[in-house]
């Protein structure tokens, strides 16, 4: 006992030294460090926002060039010849404005797989649509004329706002001057033509061969707008029957 304490008088400044040295040690480990974790993280997230604040004013400058009615027009464009569902209400009345402006007679027009749900349908994409980039809808029609029409209905099916691609002919002839042709026809839709863009997603400028492109487009004839209701001729009234098994 007598010498630890004859130990402990000796070397009582060192011991005192390293107490303190030890508690500052300490200070450092659990008061300093969160601190400069802190501040690192701060500084980070500052540069983040910074980058984030420099995207957006980028993207405020760019669609600030032309007026959002201008873009609308542009899609509603690029919409019309792909649009973002089946829209099969464009494609039947533009099919029956191919039949009208070529003077065709259109018959047994059947879609395939009407009823599938355009985001399940999404889902389960053939290699094709995968290798297109779009969902298919494929469908048959019976279209009747003399060759001059038909290939009327053929040239303006390739020039039409609803885009279609023809697979397949079945030629019949009825008449000397009648020809029946059955098409397999395909019709597209992109799903995700509409996706949901999150604020700090990067925006490109429109290039000079989209513009083009968007320019072809609108230059095509849109045969698959409906026409006004107040535009559609008036019913013709007609006086009721008679009932024949009336006394």
């Amino acid at each position: 006992m007598k010498t630890l304490n004859k130990y402990l008088r000796l070397y009582k400044n060192i011991l005192l030294s390293l107490c303190m040295i030890g508690i500052t040690v300490l200070g450092v480990v659990f008061g300093l460090v969160p601190v400069v974790k802190k501040i690192e993280g701060i500084r980070k997230d500052s540069i983040e926002l910074s980058k984030s604040i420099k995207l957006i004013r980028t993207k405020i400058s760019l669609l600030s060039l032309e007026d959002e009615t201008v873009y609308k027009a542009k899609l509603d464009e690029l919409l019309a010849a792909i649009p973002n569902d089946k829209s099969l209400t464009s494609l039947f009345v533009t099919i029956d404005g191919l039949g009208v402006n070529s003077g065709t007679v259109l018959s047994d027009l059947m879609v395939a797989r009407p009823g599938a749900i355009a985001s399940e349908s999404a889902k389960s994409q053939s290699n094709e649509e995968k290798k297109i980039g779009s969902n298919v809808i494929p469908f048959t029609v019976t279209v009747t004329g003399s060759y001059e029409q038909i290939y009327q209905f053929v040239s303006m099916a390739n020039n039409v706002r609803r885009f279609f691609k023809i697979k397949n002919f079945q030629i019949s002839f009825n008449k000397a001057s009648a020809i029946s042709v059955a098409m397999g026809i395909d019709a597209f839709y992109a799903p995700q033509l509409a996706p949901s863009v999150a604020l700090e997603t990067p925006l490109d400028p429109i290039t000079e061969q989209e513009e083009t492109l968007i320019a072809k487009i609108s230059m095509m004839q849109n045969l698959g707008k409906q026409l006004p209701l107040d535009n559609l001729p008036p019913l013709i009234q007609t006086e009721p029957r008679p009932d024949p098994f009336s006394l």
